[in-house]
């Protein structure tokens, strides 16, 4: 299950990262907020800066190389791929 995505344009921050957690466990896409007791995240994207935080929360840090992506995503990604090129581009 998902809770949130978000996309960034370059490799994000560690407190970016936190921020997206927080905004996910507070307004979830799904379900009711909560704190998950496991994070399925892409293994390359920075998230070992936070396996202590997450720890010590009860958050296990789990990093794949293959998320199921939810239905739609293709669609979403593209949507915020082009949002962001029409931001760039004024």
């Amino acid at each position: 299950m998902f809770l949130v995505r978000k996309t960034f344009e370059t490799k994000p921050t560690a407190s970016e990262l936190w921020n997206v957690l927080l905004v996910a466990m507070q307004r979830p896409e799904s379900r009711e907020p909560h704190r998950p007791k496991r994070l399925m995240v892409a293994a390359n994207e920075g998230w070992e800066a936070l396996k202590g935080q997450l720890e010590e929360i009860g958050i296990v840090l789990v990093k794949t190389k293959d998320l199921d992506y939810p239905d739609g995503y293709p669609e979403w990604i593209n949507d915020a791929r082009q949002e962001s090129e029409r931001r760039l581009n004024g």
